[in-house]
């Protein structure tokens, strides 16, 4: 019992790593040792500690390195001549239960293979972008050709007509519509007409249709103003020289006037008288200015007046008769 407390009350060494890594063989305890041990219970941290232990052993075993393979023989010889002797006069039988050591500094040049494998991360799935549409290019809007511009055609300028001196004829042609066409004259049933001018001269004056179109067409147009009708028609103008015996030439009127009716012959008369003074005063404007100058004579629009009132009881208000006057030797 001596023997045993002495034995126990020894300070238990710390293991080298030769001792450790030394088979199980090498560090069975001695009688003294084993009753004491098994008398001790574990704390479980020791027990964590011996499993892990164990656990590298075993791996060391199977996957010695070449360093410790080299020193396992004379790490093996001085555990075996530093391990005390078992006594003879007591038999034990070992229990294989390991003693782990307190601190383990162990040192591996091998790492440990690791079992997790690293996962190759797959590049994300491109999301499929629609197609960019194709601009269509606008549509262009047809531009109309040009319009070559055509120059405007000139106005027609009418040849200027050559003045074509005025004169006077005895007639024209009048219609009567579905009765037939008929004649409008002067006529002199007396005689010619003569008279002295201002200057003391003797003329001979006629009177007469303007030969213009447009006097032409303003006489027919008031001989259609009578409406006569039932019969073809025609129209003189009887010019007197002399005075007549009518009742309505008073000494008051410069040109006196009368309508008369041959119904038998289908005529129609205008009477007229112009009297003396009248008759020297349209020579004189004529020696002055021609037949123009007669037509702003002070008396033109009453010779005019006499001749048409007969037939339309109204006078055109543009010169449509003139006179002719001619010097007597």
């Amino acid at each position: 019992m001596t023997d045993n407390l002495n034995a126990n009350d020894q300070p238990i060494q710390e293991p080298t790593e030769d001792a450790v890594e030394q088979p199980l063989e090498a560090n069975e305890p001695t009688a003294d040792e084993k009753p004491s041990l098994v008398r001790r219970p574990l704390p479980l941290a020791i027990l964590i500690v011996a499993g892990v232990v164990v656990l590298f052993q075993l791996v060391t075993l199977f996957f010695p390195t070449q360093d410790k393979k080299t020193a396992q023989a004379p790490a093996a010889a001085q555990q075996e001549a530093a391990a005390p002797q078992a006594r003879a006069t007591r038999t034990y039988t070992p229990t294989p239960t390991a003693i782990p050591a307190t601190a383990t500094n162990t040192a591996t040049n091998t790492p440990m293979p690791t079992s997790t494998a690293t996962a190759t991360p797959e590049p994300p799935t491109p999301t499929p972008e629609p197609p960019t549409p194709t601009p269509e290019p606008p549509t262009a809007t047809p531009i109309p050709p040009t319009a070559t511009p055509i120059p405007p055609k000139p106005t027609p300028v009418p040849p200027t007509a050559t003045p074509v001196p005025l004169s006077i004829v005895n007639s024209i042609e009048i219609d009567n519509g579905e009765w037939g066409k008929n004649i409008f004259q002067f006529e002199y049933y007396e005689s010619d007409i003569f008279h002295n001018g201002s200057d003391g001269q003797m003329y001979r004056i006629e009177v007469g249709w303007l030969n213009t179109p447009e006097a032409v067409a303003e006489i027919r147009k008031f001989w259609s103003y009578g409406a006569l009708g039932g019969a073809n028609w025609k129209g003189l103008i009887d010019v007197r020289a002399n005075k007549p015996t009518w009742n309505a030439c008073p000494d008051s009127t410069d040109v006196c006037y009368e309508k008369w009716m041959n119904s038998g012959q289908a005529s129609l008369y205008s009477r007229i008288y112009p009297k003396p003074h009248v008759w020297s005063s349209l020579i004189d404007s004529y020696n002055g200015g021609g037949m123009q100058a007669t037509f702003s004579n002070q008396y033109y629009n009453l010779m005019q007046d006499a001749i048409f009132q007969p037939v339309a009881g109204v006078a055109p208000s543009i010169p449509v008769i003139g006179f002719s006057v001619s010097k007597v030797n």
